[in-house]
């Protein structure tokens, strides 16, 4: 009889213990919010959400925390800022190998492109194959789309292209010292190489099906701050949907901002 309540006793304390330590994340709901920035042109809902005040309007006390390339995935997971908007195939691969930042809202569409010098004899997707590529990086989400785009046009991208690597404000000039015969890129680089005469559109996000239709940008978060603060990512979130509205119907004054 004694050892059974000692053992009931015991199955008691574990219980108890296992209990005491269950995480539970405690709801602040904080009104200063820190949202992140690189310099990019399609970065305008946040610069118009904090400077049109949309911010302040859900409540919210709004800080802006300016962010290199090189590190702006890993300063979001490990809480350097708390929320931005920002191209979606730049945050898969990293959130499928467990980075803790959270998707929230579609932002906007059209960022990236694959595009041809115009000196070319490249007019479609097909052309493609054979030919060197620039692109900013390996893995970047130029790249990624534009193997989404020769999956689905019978261009082996491991086999049928060659990619070379450049800094993206230096697309330009490779395809001007022809170092390559083609581009992939994001915006404002691919509006700007229109612009100069240099290249032609191959595929373009904003206007070929299925990509005209799929968000090439949303409002991430990072999943700890999420957790403790749910309203407050509720509300900076329409924050920068109202800024992508204001920019979408406003679009030179937004260029003049």
């Amino acid at each position: 009889m004694t050892s059974t309540k000692l053992i009931v006793a015991l199955g008691f304390c574990c219980l108890l213990l296992g209990g005491c330590n269950k995480k539970s994340t405690a709801i602040v709901n904080s009104k200063h919010v820190r949202i992140g920035y690189i310099g990019l042109t399609c970065e305008a809902p946040i610069y118009t959400a904090y400077e049109k005040g949309f911010f302040k309007e859900e409540g919210l006390e709004p800080e802006l925390v300016k962010c290199a390339w090189a590190n702006y995935k890993d300063t979001l997971a490990l809480g350097g800022y708390d929320i931005t908007h920002h191209l979606v195939m730049y945050f898969l691969k990293p959130i499928e190998q467990g980075l803790d930042v959270r998707f929230l809202a579609g932002i906007h569409r059209g960022c990236l492109r694959v595009q041809a010098g115009v000196n070319t004899d490249i007019h479609k997707i097909e052309d493609l194959k054979g030919k060197r590529i620039g692109v900013p990086g390996m893995g970047t989400p130029p790249f990624v789309f534009a193997n989404r785009v020769f999956g689905t046009h019978g261009v082996d991208a491991g086999k049928d292209i060659t990619w070379k690597v450049y800094p993206a404000g230096e697309l330009g000039l490779a395809i001007d010292k022809g170092e390559v015969d083609a581009v992939c890129n994001a915006e404002p680089i691919g509006s700007l190489l229109i612009a100069e005469g240099k290249v032609r559109n191959i595929a373009d996000q904003i206007m070929d099906a299925p990509y005209k239709d799929e968000y090439c940008c949303e409002v991430i978060a990072n999943g700890k701050w999420v957790d403790a603060n749910p309203d407050t990512a509720a509300r900076a979130t329409r924050a920068l949907l109202k800024g992508a509205k204001w920019v979408e119907t406003n679009p030179k004054a937004a260029a003049i901002m």
